[in-house]
């Protein structure tokens, strides 16, 4: 079966397995910038929207982390936001060097912690935050667009990270693997 994307910069066209052959006939991906994980997304949030009246919560796949699922869903309810996202201190992956006007090093920190967050890609939200999900769209465009609308929370997550970009990560992740798997169990 070939399944068309409709609403996207690019024409795409997927073949194989994508798509149910029960979905009504103007059921339709849209937004598929690339095979990956947009065609995915979007069947998700489009079967979500007809089958689910709850929270969804919904996670990247390049990620782990121990987020405590209950107080995430905790901090959600009483934010009243339409979706909360899982921020974490962001780690320089470079050692910070300070030096004064004389050029003499005043301070070295190796690899500190800097005053930013990041998304660690756990994303708790509403139904009705899927309104902010636009074709053509991913999901930079639908947290930026909960932003605009002031109806995106964050909740702090100071437990275990580790999130595989490259090969240098996946190698520090399984390096990792046997720490971050026995905090999960104790």
């Amino acid at each position: 079966m070939d399944v068309k994307a409709l609403g996207s910069r690019d024409e795409v066209t997927a073949s194989g397995g994508f798509a149910d052959p029960n979905l009504p006939a103007d059921y339709a991906p849209f937004g598929i910038a690339n095979i990956g994980g947009n065609l995915v997304v979007t069947f998700a949030k489009q079967d979500a929207a007809r089958q689910n009246d709850g929270h969804y919560l919904i996670c990247y796949g390049d990620t782990l982390a121990n987020v405590n699922l209950n107080e995430l869903r905790k901090a959600h309810t009483e934010s009243g936001a339409l979706a909360t996202v899982t921020v974490y201190p962001m780690h320089s992956p470079f050692g910070i060097v300070s030096f004064d006007e004389s050029n003499r090093v005043a301070a070295f920190a190796e690899k500190p912690v800097l005053p930013y967050w990041i998304n660690i890609g756990y994303l708790i939200c509403e139904p009705e935050a899927l309104r902010h999900i636009q074709p053509g769209s991913d999901m930079p465009q639908f947290l930026s667009s909960l932003a605009r609308s002031r109806e995106l929370a964050v909740f702090k997550h100071d437990g275990k990270h580790l999130t595989v970009n490259t090969e240098k990560d996946r190698a520090e992740a399984e390096a990792q693997a046997i720490e971050f798997f026995t905090l999960i169990e104790s």
